[in-house]
């Protein structure tokens, strides 16, 4: 799909430990940070230890190739808020946030969106990411987080929280190994105060390799599920001796409110659920069709 553009339309952003080159007009560089103020199709490539991107603009599809990006002081990749931005992985994207989660005043995230954004998620070879101080993948209030890859793998490291979006979250294909250390897999789950946030999960397929310390999918309103392979594992698993039943959630599947038209809907999947608490838990209701 890249190939097919004109390369007069791509601007390139390249990244090393000496610096930042780009081309063209739209991106801005300060410092380890690159800023993209104008909509276009951009290119991001090359390695370093301490660097990031910005998006401040709409209708940006952002490419990324042979990429390593850390960062020990904000994301790798901010999306700010109320734009539309397609993020698109061709070949080895590796991004690391590694913020000190008692002291940082970052962003706390791999890839942050913010309030109100529509990201989607294009992954054509291997994306590996990593967060060491709270999220990876954060989307905050009505953010809008879609994963469309046909054929790609997200191979994903977090120290709390993988995968969360206080809008909603949709997953459309793609294979994704999931380890969370001491937190939640893949999350929809705004806070009371904020009553926009839809806090829905819709997976209509995909492959998840999930082994987390608390949920595996928690979501505030309604969990579908189309179709998919799930093969999770939470805490110690159901002979765990060390869960707290008390002071602990690691559920399979997990709707949080019970409002009315709050559900967990499974048209079908296949599922092997090894989860030291409940595997399905819903305070309102809970359909299964086939499966």
């Amino acid at each position: 799909r890249l190939f097919s553009l004109k390369s007069n339309a791509i601007i390139y952003i390249t990244f090393s430990n000496d610096g930042i080159t780009t081309t063209g007009e739209g991106a801005v560089v300060s410092g380890t940070t690159v800023t993209i103020e104008k909509s276009g199709t951009y290119l991001v490539q090359g390695s370093t230890n301490e660097g990031n991107v910005i998006v401040k603009a709409s209708s940006v599809v952002l490419y990324l190739q042979h990429l390593y990006l850390a960062s020990k002081t904000t994301a790798p990749l901010t999306i700010n808020s109320k734009l539309e931005v397609q993020v698109i992985n061709i070949q080895n994207t590796t991004l690391k946030d590694l913020e000190d989660v008692s002291t940082t005043s970052g962003e706390c995230a791999a890839i942050k969106i913010k309030k109100q954004s529509k990201v989607s998620f294009e992954n054509q070879g291997v994306f590996t990411l990593y967060g060491d101080c709270k999220n990876v993948i954060k989307g905050e209030e009505e953010a809008s987080i879609i994963f469309e890859s046909s054929n790609g793998e997200y191979t994903i490291t977090a120290n709390k929280t993988a995968i969360a979006s206080d809008g909603s979250l949709e997953f459309y294909l793609g294979k994704y190994t999931i380890v969370s250390k001491y937190g939640d897999a893949i999350k929809s789950s705004p806070e009371d105060t904020d009553t926009a946030s839809l806090g829905k999960i819709i997976i209509y397929n995909g492959e998840f390799n999930i082994q987390c310390y608390n949920d595996a999918f928690t979501a505030k309103k309604n969990i579908t599920i189309v179709d998919g392979k799930f093969d999770i594992k939470t805490e110690n698993g159901y002979e765990s001796t060390t869960f707290d039943s008390d002071n602990q959630s690691a559920k399979g599947f997990k709707i949080t409110n019970n409002d009315t038209g709050c559900e967990m809907k499974v048209y079908s999947a296949e599922m092997s659920l090894n989860t030291a608490d409940d595997a399905f838990h819903s305070n309102r209701d809970i359909t299964i069709l086939g499966g």
